[in-house]
């Protein structure tokens, strides 16, 4: 089903938010992120790949509800892989 409406360069409306804290000692927390999001509106699953650390420098990603984001990912069945660096 994405594979045919998620291309490289797909506008996703965020429709869930999913983030993963784990604790990383003086890094603070390492936290990594999932969505659920709509194409043209059929639902499609986000994985980010990758993580940041709440205590290093460096770009942090903060993801809202109804908020639009333009991607360049690899399409796999219903899931869309996208680096953290590829969100617009």
């Amino acid at each position: 089903m994405c594979a045919a409406m998620c291309t490289v360069g797909s506008d996703l409306k965020i429709i869930e938010v999913r983030e993963t804290r784990v604790f990383a000692g003086k890094l603070g927390q390492r936290v990594t992120l999932a969505a659920e999001a709509e194409v043209d509106g059929k639902p499609v699953h986000v994985q980010f790949t990758g993580a940041y650390h709440t205590r290093a420098a460096g770009r942090r990603i903060e993801l809202k509800v109804g908020q639009t984001i333009h991607v360049h990912g690899v399409p796999d069945k219903r899931t869309l892989k996208v680096s953290l660096e590829a969100i617009h």
